[in-house]
């Protein structure tokens, strides 16, 4: 049976991307593991993202709203709404922000729903911290292009 890779493969290694500049990038993460969401933001911190967080969908469509970023990280399985129904809002409301969707469901079919919708790039965990970052650094590259589309509406 032939099997289909669970992420995209991002069009650099990250060892040849310079890192970004400190305040160059803010990285919205929404993970419902409170863990799992500190060990994310410290690890784009590490590497000078401005990276915050929520624990939940609702508030991270209030913090994208008010706050904006410019790559949102997010978990599919959470409560109340889940990450698709937050990537469909945020492609309805900031059309041009890149969102790197990582879970631990991961399936074909999972994977092909969330980059039909919008999602930039699509992420198994366990991951590897350069695997992250590499989708992040590629999400960035894709915003510059994304950016001219304009506001979308709420």
């Amino acid at each position: 049976m032939l099997t289909m890779p669970l992420t995209m493969e991002p069009p650099l290694p990250v060892e040849s991307r310079p890192k970004p500049q400190a305040a160059a990038a803010k990285v919205f993460v929404v993970e419902d593991d409170d863990e799992m969401r500190s060990l994310v933001e410290e690890m784009l911190r590490e590497e000078g993202y401005r990276a915050a967080g929520a624990p939940d969908t609702f508030t991270a469509l209030l913090h994208l709203l008010a706050e904006g970023a410019d790559v949102l990280v997010t978990d599919w399985k959470m409560p109340v709404m889940d990450g698709l129904a937050l990537l469909d809002s945020v492609r309805r409301c900031m059309p041009g922000l890149p969102v790197v969707f990582v879970t631990a469901y991961a399936d074909r079919s999972l994977r092909q729903r969330a980059l039909d919708r919008g999602a930039s790039s699509f992420l198994a965990k366990p991951f590897q911290r350069d695997d992250l970052l590499a989708h992040v650094r590629a999400a960035l590259s894709r915003r510059q292009v994304r950016a001219t589309s304009g506001p979308g509406r709420c």
